[in-house]
This record gives structure tokens, sequence and C-alpha cells, in this order.
């Protein structure tokens, strides 16, 4: 990256990609959460308490299950007191396929997203998912990358 910083990819131990950024002349990230940048990563993995404890040593994350009826929902994390992300319990839906992480990206509207990827030869992956904190939708670029947007409000 000639200067800017350095990348590294790596697996965590659940088999899910990564990128880590070490800042230079360029800090990376300099904008989430407004229209049109990510607000939201999550990691959909088979053991979350695994992920939990390694993200927190490795990253120094705030680690906080969400449990209905004693079984894991979710799991939602905080970097230096803010949410950014959480980890998704995976199902026998996602068969035998690794780990993984998944970007949201903030959008003023939902549907408005969804047709204008369509109008782009993008795809839509899943319905759209109304939740008391916003509105989803999961989409797919023409080469087939998965990710979700999203219409509410976020964190500052």
């Amino acid at each position: 990256m000639a200067g800017f910083g350095r990348l590294a990819v790596f697996t965590d131990p659940a088999g899910a990609v990564l990128c880590v950024w070490e800042p230079r002349a360029h800090i990376g990230t300099g904008r989430v959460n407004d229209v049109g940048c990510m607000g939201w990563n999550e990691l959909q993995t088979r053991d979350a308490e695994a992920a939990g404890d390694f993200y927190s040593r490795l990253f120094g994350w705030e680690i906080e299950p969400i449990k209905e009826d004693g079984r894991l929902v979710y799991t939602t994390i905080k970097n230096a007191g803010n949410q950014n992300g959480g980890f998704m319990p995976m199902t026998e839906q996602h068969g035998d396929a690794p780990s993984f992480w998944f970007p949201y990206f903030t959008v003023s509207s939902r549907d408005d997203a969804i047709e204008k990827a369509r109008g782009l030869d993008g795809t839509v992956l899943t319905g759209t998912l109304d939740l008391p904190s916003g509105k989803i939708a999961v989409l797919g670029d023409p080469q087939g990358a998965a990710f979700a947007v999203f219409e509410g409000e976020t964190d500052e």
C-alpha cells in the first residue's frame, strides 16, 4: 500500500476471513454509519462464545450476549463503548458453509436501495426485514458478493 498502511488477511479459528489494517499515512475508514457508509459488521458463526473470546482478546472488544429463553440469539460487539457489530449464530440452513463476516451499509431508504441495486444488475438475496431498530435487505452485487443495507437510526 505504498506507505499508506499495512494490510493482513487471515482467518479466525472458525474459518471466517478478515482483514486488519495498520495505519501509516492513511488512517483507514474515516466515516461510518452515514448514508452510503458501512454501519454494521456481523459475523455469522457456529460458535459465538469462541468468537467472542477470540475477538475480545485480539481487539479488546466488549462482548454482550443476548439470550431468549436461555438460548443465545445474538451477541453484540462494542468497541470503545460504541456498538459496531455482532455475532449471529449459524443454523442448519447455512449447511456446511464456514463462518463469515457480513457488512451492512446505511441507506436513507431500503426500498430505494433495492430498486437501485436491481437497476445495476444486483440481486435481492432475501426478503425484506422490518425490525424495531430499522429496515434491512440482503443484496448481491453483479459478481455475487453479498451485503446488507440498513435504513434506520445509527450510533454516532
